[in-house]
């Protein structure tokens, strides 16, 4: 049965039609053949694979960067809190979303620890990291060897009892005057990151 070049140009326009058709109703962009591109390889997700972090502006983060419930980059801007007054130690616990903080805060003293004071290769209690700022991170006056308090998992040095709850007001300020371009705090997560509980 012979078809002419007409007809197997029309039954091919057919196919390339419902083929673009599914492929906008499933939510996926389609070539220019009318095929979908698989899941992380839209056209979009190619230029991201092309980001030059070279000429991106590089932020500090003075805490975790990975979120220890989901094992994902964390937003700078969810975090759950955690204060112990007695033994005057606080930090910030950073997480990869809002979602995340309900989970975090029912066991926000078991976290700090994982987080900030477990070493990562042994899997031990490591102390806390002396800093040993000579200046104080609110005051920019000379630090007291003697008035320190613990924060994620790093002891600093202040000038006085008071400058400390200056301090747990902006902590990022204060750790970005005396510990700047830190190299161990450069935060620059990948433009797509997975996330997808969020």
């Amino acid at each position: 049965m012979k078809q002419t070049i007409l007809q197997i140009a029309a039954r091919l326009l057919v196919v390339m039609t419902i083929a673009s058709t599914a492929s906008v109703a499933w939510g996926q962009p389609a070539n220019r053949h009318g095929h979908n591109f698989p899941h992380g390889h839209s056209k979009k997700h190619r230029e991201l694979k092309k980001r030059d972090v070279s000429k991106e502006k590089i932020a500090y983060l003075y805490g975790n960067h990975i979120c220890p419930l989901s094992l994902d980059y964390v937003d700078s801007k969810s975090f759950v809190q955690y204060e112990n007054e007695e033994d005057n130690v606080y930090g910030r616990i950073y997480l990869c979303c809002d979602g995340c903080k309900e989970s975090a805060e029912k066991n926000v003293a078991e976290l700090y620890q994982k987080v900030y004071g477990t070493d990562k290769e042994t899997g031990k209690p490591e102390e806390a990291w002396d800093v040993q700022n000579s200046r104080c991170p609110v005051k920019g006056t000379p630090a007291l060897v003697d008035v320190t308090t613990e924060y994620n998992g790093m002891l600093l040095h202040f000038h006085a009892p008071e400058c400390v709850d200056d301090f747990l007001k902006s902590p990022d300020s204060g750790l970005s005057r005396i510990l700047p371009k830190a190299k161990q705090f450069a935060y620059l997560p990948p433009a797509r990151s997975r996330m997808a509980h969020r």
